[in-house]
């Protein structure tokens, strides 16, 4: 038997007939239908009974109360309000679906995102907008503006002007106390005043301090060390240089060059000194040769080793460490040796040797040996010096010879 009842679907009411042996369900639509087979996870279905009936009333009247708080607006309303939404939506709500906000959230309290993001974030334009991320790293990025990677955070910047919160004072106090690069500045400003009196130098700036470096007198045994500029230094009464010096330079006094060379387009003095003894000049060999061989024009190249006894193609005898080298830029030591024309140089000879002996070349390939013809002098070009010490062996060996005439 079917029974007729009023329902409001769509915002519209309608009547609609029902049977107590069916059941019945809301479709997708929101129509009032028959529900047959087996509902849904999310269906309710009632059945047409009056017990049912007046059930469905109750839910009917329960979601239009709610559904009419729910679309209530404040209007002036406080939150002590029996009517307001907080006194009836009070627990926490889950919606499983996306949920659309036609106008402004006004949120009262903090919001729990439980680890998960908020996404589309707009560029913000006002300063109350939140920001996204990448208009925070564009921030960041122009910020930095193309900085060395060291010097891309606050705190390396921090470190690099060893964390002084007055950089600029410290700076603008340190070049006021700078002397200036002009000299006549220098010297003739008070605040950077040079003054020399006597041994003292003294340097005056511009806080008031002073520097002075008293400069021993050439009496003084005073081994006190003073250094200036690069490498420029005194120690006692000695005068240093490590490094280049471009200039004239006048001293008064000796000039020792320890480990390295000196270096002028002309040197001018009464007289120089060295530590070793022979005058050598450069030439070309046509291999590499051992200090102390005797060498002589000829060969591949300009020299090469003497042989032949009395040869008269002599050039000298490889040097050891010569005192004056010429040529200095020829080559190196194994393509064009130091060759000693005068002076004292070791010198590989053969035989018994007495101070005195006047030496020639041997049979024996760059080897020395005595002159034999007491009667006569060798020619000029055959002469490779005189033995300035004694051998007895008849094995060669090394004498200490004054080669040249």
């Amino acid at each position: 038997m079917g029974r007729r009842r009023k329902f409001k679907s769509g915002g519209s009411q309608s009547e609609v007939t029902i049977d107590k042996t069916k059941k019945y369900k809301w479709d997708s639509k929101g129509d009032f239908v028959e529900s047959t087979g087996t509902p849904g996870d999310n269906e309710i279905v009632i059945s047409g009974s009056k017990s049912s009936l007046r059930r469905m009333a109750d839910i009917e009247r329960n979601i239009a109360i709610l559904a009419t708080t729910l679309t209530t607006t404040d209007d002036g309303v406080t939150d002590s309000d029996a009517s307001s939404f907080s006194s009836n939506v009070n627990k926490k709500t889950r919606f499983k679906k996306e949920v659309r906000f036609d106008t402004t959230i006004n949120m009262r309290d903090t919001i729990d995102m439980n680890g998960d993001k908020i996404t589309e974030v707009g560029t913000p334009t006002a300063n109350t907008d939140a920001a996204n991320k990448a208009y925070v790293d564009t921030a960041i990025t122009d910020l930095i503006g193309g900085a060395p990677g060291a010097l891309d955070t606050l705190n390396e910047l921090a470190a690099a002007i060893n964390d002084d919160d007055d950089y600029n004072a410290a700076v603008t106090t340190s070049l006021g106390l700078k002397v200036a690069k002009t000299s006549n500045q220098a010297l003739g400003t008070a605040a950077n005043a040079m003054t020399i009196s006597g041994h003292t130098i003294t340097l005056a700036r511009g806080d008031s301090t002073t520097d002075t470096v008293t400069v021993p007198d050439n009496n003084d045994n005073d081994n006190t060390t003073y250094t200036a500029g690069n490498g420029l230094g005194l120690s006692g009464t000695v005068f240093s240089m490590d490094g280049q010096y471009s200039g004239d330079l006048t001293v008064s006094g000796d000039i020792t060059a320890q480990g390295g060379d000196m270096t002028a387009t002309r040197f001018n003095g009464e007289a120089t000194t060295a530590k070793y003894a022979d005058l050598a000049e450069r030439y070309a060999a046509d291999a590499p040769y051992e200090e102390g061989t005797v060498v002589m024009f000829g060969g591949e190249a300009e020299v090469t080793s003497a042989t032949g006894y009395g040869s008269t193609k002599i050039a000298g005898v490889v040097s050891t460490k010569p005192a004056f080298a010429m040529n200095e830029t020829a080559g190196n030591s194994e393509t064009h040796p130091y060759i000693a024309l005068q002076g004292r140089v070791p010198c590989k000879v053969i035989g018994p040797v007495s101070k005195g002996d006047v030496l020639v070349a041997s049979e024996v390939t760059g080897v020395a040996t005595v002159w034999l013809d007491d009667a006569t002098d060798p020619r000029m070009t055959a002469y490779i010096g005189i033995a300035i010490e004694d051998k007895a062996s008849d094995t060669a060996g090394y004498v200490e010879v004054k080669v040249g005439k």
